[in-house]
């Protein structure tokens, strides 16, 4: 098969695709073949006992819960609107898809969302797609279509790939091709009813929304290692290093353990031949001691002249310094990606701080997660624009695809409650807030009907409390001088 059509389009992009994918999976099989280049790596090393360590994931995951740690908040005026918006949401698990593609997003420098849908939905389904299987166009830093491809048959016997090549385009349109190649070629294109898993398959799905129906999110900017294009830099960048010699280090500790292993010596002639004491044993030549609980090893011993001619060998584990190595390996993992090591659960034992000292603690998290948050706000003010549009010309929504919504990513920092209690009761001191005030900076989370029903139970708490406390008028009638 000729090569006319190289896959992946940019070598060196999914190079690096390759590498994030072997490290966030943690398998060690694509560890050893795809996880560093460096022939001086651990993982490319012939070291017998190796052990993952899986901070890489464990990062990625992290990210995503900073950004996404209750669902983004879209809400507008109209209440038809709103109301499809929220069902939406809901039906079409958006905010679990958003985790799912920030995660993504940490892994792989960037990620793609698409719309998409079939004649069994009720609702639009959002789909997150990991950056190595999308290829965006941009036009200085504007996207102009992306190509996204799936792999749906393979064929064993002569090494062909069936690959389905999506293109969705500015003007809502989605045209599917089906191509056959092999893993370094795209191939050649075939009709989409040549095979079963893509016979249903429209070759050009029109959206009637003039939209572009997918989205390209980097994870943050600039790429580092090529700053001059608009992709997406990975949290693990500069890290594989750091994250080869964590597995290293962690290997010890296990080879410490392996070694440190309970041996009793005896002398040779204590040992039987293990046949002797199990006949259907697989192992049957081996020498063994009667108590077989442990690991034994044969020496020639004098038994008459040893002093005690079982010996027990217990070595100490040395732990404590490995496990301070890779401690301190995992902090400037975690600092080096622009988090705090309290962000991962180290430094806190013994504290119980306030809302306040946790936000101080954390800050270089937040700052790391708010810097995000910018090219996730636009991303989804972008998605939910084009949602509406293909709600209303597919599903037919008593909606208005152009109202003006708003959208708010939920915050990082951890209000401290004690602190905003004394706040109000300043302001209720000096008579500066209203109790809608109040009850606004108390429960900034609450929806306006709770707020509302909040300050009505206030107010009557008022009212009762001051008609205790007016005077009787019996009780202030004086008797009049006789």
């Amino acid at each position: 098969m000729t090569t006319k059509n190289p896959f992946p389009p940019i070598s060196w992009l999914w190079q690096d695709y390759k590498r994030a994918a072997a490290w966030y999976s943690g398998d060690p099989a694509r560890l050893r073949r795809e996880g560093d280049g460096d022939t001086n790596s651990f993982w490319q090393s012939s070291e017998e006992i190796k052990v993952h360590v899986p901070i890489a994931a464990d990062l990625a995951a992290m990210s995503a819960g900073m950004l996404f740690a209750a669902s983004p908040e879209i809400t507008c005026e109209d209440e038809a609107t709103q109301q499809r918006i929220d069902e939406i949401m809901q039906e079409a698990g958006v905010y679990s898809v958003l985790l799912r593609a920030a995660e993504l997003a940490s892994a792989f420098g960037g990620v793609f969302l698409k719309w998409a849908w079939d004649a069994s939905d009720t609702v639009p389904r959002l789909m997150a797609v990991p950056a190595d299987s999308g290829m965006p166009t941009f036009i200085g830093n504007r996207v102009t279509q992306i190509k996204f491809w799936t792999k749906v048959r393979e064929d064993e016997g002569n090494g062909s790939v069936w690959r389905l090549q999506e293109t969705y385009l500015p003007d809502g349109h989605i045209i599917s091709e089906l191509y056959k190649g092999d893993e370094s070629n795209l191939g050649t294109a075939q009709p989409l009813n040549s095979i079963p898993e893509t016979k249903n398959i429209r070759p050009d799905a029109n959206s009637g929304t003039n939209t572009m129906l997918a989205f390209y999110v980097p994870n943050i900017l600039p790429n580092r290692s090529r700053p001059h294009l608009p992709f997406g830099r990975s949290d693990f960048e500069a890290l594989y290093g750091l994250f080869d010699i964590l597995d290293e280090a962690y290997s010890t500790l296990q080879r410490e353990v392996r070694m440190t292993k309970t041996t009793v010596i005896v002398p040779a002639e204590y040992l039987r031949r293990r046949k002797d004491m199990f006949p259907d044993d697989s192992k049957a030549n081996a020498w063994v001691y009667a108590n077989n609980t442990g690991a034994f090893t044969a020496l020639d011993i004098d038994s008459d002249r040893a002093s005690s001619p079982i010996t027990v060998v217990n070595p100490e584990i040395r732990a404590s310094a490995r496990i301070e190595i890779c401690e301190n390996l995992i902090r400037q993992i975690l600092s080096l990606a622009g988090y705090a090591p309290q962000s991962a659960g180290l430094d806190i034992e013994g504290r119980a701080e306030s809302g306040t000292a946790l936000n101080v603690r954390e800050r270089k998290s937040i700052r790391t997660s708010e810097t995000k948050k910018t090219f996730w706000w636009h991303a989804i003010n972008n998605v939910v624009r084009a949602m509406l549009r293909l709600d209303k010309k597919v599903f037919r929504s008593a909606i208005n695809p152009e109202i003006e919504f708003s959208v708010v990513l939920p915050a990082n920092n951890q209000p401290d409650i004690s602190q905003l209690a004394q706040v109000v009761e300043q302001l209720e001191r000096a008579g500066a807030a209203s109790i809608q005030t109040k009850v606004d900076m108390l429960h900034p989370d609450w929806t306006e009907q709770q707020k509302e029903e909040e300050i009505e139970r206030i107010q009557a708490e008022h009212s009762f409390a001051a008609q205790m406390e007016m005077p009787s008028a019996i009780n202030n009638t004086e008797e009049e001088p006789v």
